[in-house]
């Protein structure tokens, strides 16, 4: 599931965690939101367990304790985050860091305006950036029934085609229209498929179908399971 994300960006003990409990203590009474924070420096678990195992050579050390877990992970970035978190069913994730990451994001200083900020925050215009959250929040659920391939079959990413259906733009996602005719998931997730090779593989399984005693057309589902890669595909 496409996760939406907002990032706070900007330089240490700009107000970046101050801002962020305030958008939570307005939004968490509607709103199911995931909170992010990375560092560069890390976090102190010196000496600890987990800090022994990672510094052994682990690629990910994961600690798990009643209400509370710590993950270390080397190289962390923003496909990773999303990977970890793809299965939550949240309305927002909040990113306090990762500068370098792109999407829509709130700037607490100019230097870190791109062109995906939806607002500078500079501590008299807390409405003004609440309502933008809302806003991509919304759209966020939206974003959310979109497959996430980003393949530009309809001529945008998959966040840029929620955007403009929330603005009211007659749109509607090229691949969702096609798995109308025929859609293939592997372990959940869809494939892109092309015009030309839903034609090729409908007109074949159509073609062993008609051969079976009792087929007679309509809505068809088939299942099975590529043992050889562990893979369950879905049509």
């Amino acid at each position: 599931m496409p996760l939406p994300m907002l990032y706070i960006r900007g330089y240490s003990g700009s107000g970046k965690t101050t801002l962020i409990a305030k958008l939570l203590s307005d939004l968490s009474k509607k709103y199911k939101i995931i909170v992010l924070k990375t560092s560069k420096k890390g976090f102190d678990v010196s000496g600890k367990d987990t800090d022994v195992l990672f510094k052994s050579g682990a690629y990910m050390v994961i600690g798990l304790s009643e209400g509370q877990m710590i993950l270390r992970h080397r190289g962390v970035s923003n496909g990773i985050l999303k990977k970890i978190l793809e299965k939550e069913d949240v309305d927002l994730v909040i990113v306090e860091g990762l500068k370098e990451a792109q999407g829509p994001n709130i700037a607490l200083s100019e230097e870190f305006i791109d062109e995906d900020t939806l607002a500078l925050y500079t501590g008299d215009n807390y409405g003004e950036v609440l309502k933008k959250v809302i806003e991509i929040i919304e759209i966020g659920r939206i974003y959310k029934g979109l497959p996430g391939l980003d393949c530009g079959k309809c001529g945008y990413t998959c966040w840029e085609l929620a955007k403009r259906i929330y603005n009211g733009e007659n749109l509607e996602c090229k691949v969702l229209k096609q798995r109308k005719e025929l859609e293939v998931l592997v372990n959940g997730k869809p494939l892109a498929l092309n015009p030309f090779v839903v034609k090729i593989f409908k007109g074949v399984i159509v073609a062993i179908l008609k051969e079976l005693k009792g087929y007679e057309g309509g809505h068809v589902v088939i299942r099975f399971e590529d043992r050889s890669k562990g893979l369950r595909e879905e049509k």
